[in-house]
């Protein structure tokens, strides 16, 4: 398990794109791997929040562009991609959520 902040889970999920295609990027080969394993708990445990989470940080689209996919108001949006964000950084600091 490794520490990991709330910031850093956010800045990992809105750069995966771009870093998961690196060829040497060491460190982040493992944050990745790790965030790998956290999504797919997340998946399991909250889909919508997982579908937020791969529609806003993964997949790049603007809050609007998520809000109008899944017909989901913008404060809610926001709340459930933070709740996501947390969630996430406590699977990847524990191995289970709090």
């Amino acid at each position: 398990m490794g520490r990991y902040s709330t910031g850093r889970v956010g800045d990992l999920i809105e750069r995966y794109s771009e870093i998961s295609h690196r060829r040497n990027y060491g460190l982040l080969h493992a944050e990745l791997i790790d965030l790998d394993r956290a999504l797919a708990l997340l998946k399991k445990n909250e889909p919508k929040a997982y579908k937020i989470v791969l529609l806003v940080g993964l997949l790049g689209l603007d809050i609007r562009s998520a809000g109008t996919v899944t017909g989901t108001p913008i404060k809610t949006l926001h709340r459930i991609y933070q709740h996501a964000i947390t969630t996430l950084t406590n699977y990847l600091n524990t191995g289970r959520r709090n």
